[in-house]
């Protein structure tokens, strides 16, 4: 007969301490990395406004850049919302509970700690021509979660949305 009672157990892998060193890296260096993630991004107040998750211009989006508070986001006109790995999942769209891996080794890629993984492709700029950037952007899925449809919102400048 055999008895476990006495066997250490194995510890598990963890994440944690490499995500907290990035998130601490991420905050640290918050202003340039949204600006090289929403180029179209301005500060103002303490915070970082942007129009939309896709990085269009804008101040829907907003990015808390100093405090206790910095990282955290809200985006008025969709109202989402998290911390900088939310953003970050959010702007690739990723979901970042079942993609976490991929959103930390973008965040290691943005604040300089990892090459960009040669299967990842960034996002795509919205689209642009004669009505400007897109303002916003809807993802239609079946009933099994697959892609049906994408739908954009413009705002051309004198005009109504579209």
């Amino acid at each position: 007969m055999m008895d476990f009672n006495d066997v250490t157990p194995v510890p598990t892998p963890s994440t944690d301490g490499n995500r907290e060193e990035i998130r601490a890296n991420l905050l640290s260096t918050l202003e340039s990395v949204l600006k090289d993630m929403f180029p179209a991004g301005k500060v103002k107040r303490g915070k970082f406004l942007v129009g939309d998750i896709l990085g269009s211009p804008g101040d829907s989006l907003e990015i808390v850049l100093t405090s206790e508070k910095a990282g955290l986001w809200t985006d008025r006109a969709t109202g989402q919302g998290g911390d900088i790995f939310d953003l970050i999942s959010a702007h690739l769209s990723l979901n970042v509970h079942s993609d976490f891996a991929k959103v930390l080794g973008f965040a290691a890629y943005l604040i300089g700690k990892a090459p960009p993984a040669a299967a990842h492709k960034r996002k795509a700029e919205p689209a642009m021509d004669e009505l400007g950037p897109a303002t916003a952007k809807w993802e239609y899925q079946d009933a099994e979660g697959k892609l049906i449809a994408i739908v954009y919102r413009y705002d051309p400048p004198g005009q109504k949305k579209q």
